[in-house]
């Protein structure tokens, strides 16, 4: 499910403890926002705030029932002082679309030296005809959120300042974001198509240095001083081009630190082509022969059953011949290393995630569970399925 969606649904209130009621999920609040049944939600958002926080009752005549929904003057001047700035035209007619929404996302708080801030999401909305990116990565899916909090909590800037970082199938680009404004030197990448969102999504969170300068604004409170803006890159995983490009975008090909990405291990038609995407950006390094047959459509026309059993065993011959061969060679001694890791935010679906893992592994990746967020619990939402942040070392 993405993240921010709002509709009407079945889950277990936080503040009055029923449960499979109908209600609905204050993205706003907690770490990966709150569901609240729906007489809950009509008591307004301070008080579902004040309940989540667990923070001292409100004293008597502080606030009223008419109030109670309302933003306080300090709150929402707050709120406006982190998009002070214009976007340029292509982002302005992106936003002026039919079914674009733009929403605050809350992210950071979980150490002295990141506190929680604002993002600026712009995502889509996709309800019929108004569907501007015919892609699935046009929203912000919960992968997104569990992996940005990742980010924060466990490596932070200390692990990620100054290093090389970048997102695959970045469709809004939520967690690269974030690893930007920790510090990290990011490329976000995703197809052609959804090069103008990811664009998009940078320019409403990183505002310019000369902006900043000239409109007063206190560095500390603007999301431009806070990292540097990730550059955009179109990256299909069967392009040798592509990824030539993500690797000199800066002028030199070198390899990158980390690779992150958020549900992008759903299709296991891609499993391989992502694996050796990952593997070439992790060492710097791009073989021909790992792209061979990546798309075998003109070379299968016009084979009957018995030739394409054929062809299919003979990929499968000359994969499983890397494979073995992979394995004989001491790390020490192979000429592409990685040094760095993958680090994927993965939904745990029945079947779906076991089988990325065993692909993993049988490519001869070291794959490692460092966190599984149960989002049942931790949003009160049934239709969620669980997140497993994996580490991904060769």
């Amino acid at each position: 499910m993405t993240d921010c969606e709002v509709q009407l649904q079945r889950g277990h209130c936080f503040r009055c403890h029923q449960r499979w009621v109908l209600g609905y999920v204050d993205q706003s609040v907690g770490e990966y926002g709150q569901f609240y049944c729906a007489a809950c939600n009509d008591e307004g958002p301070r008080k579902r705030r004040k309940s989540a926080s667990e923070s001292e009752d409100v004293e008597d005549g502080s606030e009223s029932p008419d109030d109670a929904g309302q933003e306080t003057q300090e709150e929402k001047t707050a709120d406006e002082k982190h998009v002070p700035w214009p976007m340029k035209a292509a982002e302005k007619t992106l936003l002026d679309s039919s079914g674009i929404r733009v929403e605050r996302v809350s992210v950071g708080g979980h150490m002295p030296d990141s506190p929680r801030r604002p993002l600026r999401m712009v995502f889509e909305v996709a309800f019929g005809d108004a569907k501007r990116f015919n892609s699935c990565g046009a929203a912000v899916w919960m992968g997104a959120k569990v992996l940005s909090s990742f980010l924060e909590r466990r490596l932070g800037r200390g692990d990620l300042k100054g290093k090389r970082l970048v997102e695959l199938g970045a469709g809004c680009g939520m967690p690269g974001m974030v690893a930007a404004q920790l510090g990290a030197q990011v490329v976000l990448t995703d197809v052609p198509e959804l090069r103008p969102l990811l664009e998009c999504n940078v320019a409403a969170n990183f505002a310019p240095a000369s902006f900043v300068d000239t409109a007063g604004i206190d560095a500390q409170d603007s999301m431009g001083s806070i990292g540097v803006a990730p550059a955009v890159a179109s990256l299909d995983w069967e392009s040798q081009d592509d990824l030539r490009n993500v690797l000199q975008h800066d002028g030199q090909q070198t390899c990158f630190d980390y690779v992150i990405g958020a549900d992008i291990g759903y299709d296991p038609d891609v499993y391989r082509a992502l694996l050796t995407t990952t593997y070439s950006l992790l060492t710097g390094c791009v073989h021909a022969d790992d792209f061979e047959a990546q798309d075998d459509g003109e070379q299968e026309e016009g084979l009957n059953e018995e030739q394409l059993e054929a062809l299919e065993a003979e990929k499968k011959e000359k994969e499983n011949a890397k494979l073995e061969l992979l394995k004989h060679v001491p790390p020490s001694h192979a000429p592409c290393q990685p040094q760095g890791r993958a680090i994927l935010a993965l939904a745990v679906r029945s079947g779906e995630f076991e089988d990325f893992c065993d692909c993993a592994r049988e490519s001869g990746w070291t794959v490692e569970i460092l966190e599984k967020i149960d989002l049942e619990v931790e949003r009160g939402d049934p239709l969620c399925s669980p997140v497993a942040v994996v580490s991904l070392t060769c």
